[in-house]
């Protein structure tokens, strides 16, 4: 487990980003936010928690807390908790320093969040949303840097 502490120990602490999705996917409307998150090291240093808060003009405008555990082979276990809403359970893995999951909806679509923690003080995510017999859409990207 000594990578995985390692793994956790480089991502800890307080981040701010700036963020662009897809609000509207029939018309490609986009929104751009900014964020704050703070990672901390939990199970041992076998995973983290990830306290996210979203904004917009300087107002708050979503916040949820994201437990990440880390298991044998790299794989990986993640429940996100929004603070308004139902939790999503993801599945996935590490490979380095990038963390790949996805998460099924009841309607079939998956969910896939690639997040790349090879940059020195930046990461960066991506969420994907593949729709059963359809296209797969790039709905967020996020740029982070420490704070």
């Amino acid at each position: 487990m000594s990578n995985i502490n390692h793994f956790v120990e480089k991502i800890a602490g307080d981040w701010i980003g700036s963020e662009k999705m897809i609000v509207d996917p029939a018309s490609g409307q986009e929104m751009t936010t900014e964020a704050t998150l703070s990672n901390v090291s939990m199970f041992g240093g076998s995973g983290f928690a990830s306290d996210y808060a979203q904004s917009s003009e300087g107002v708050e405008t979503f916040r949820c807390v994201t437990q990440f555990r880390f298991g044998a082979d790299d794989q990986l276990s993640a429940i996100w908790i929004p603070s308004e809403g139902d939790h999503q359970v993801f599945r996935g893995k590490r490979e380095g320093m990038v963390i790949e999951m996805a998460s099924e909806s009841e309607d079939g679509s998956i969910q896939t969040i690639k997040t790349d923690y090879s940059g020195k003080d930046e990461f960066s995510t991506t969420t994907t949303v593949t729709v059963p017999g359809g296209p797969t859409m790039t709905v967020f990207e996020s740029t982070y840097r420490r704070a």
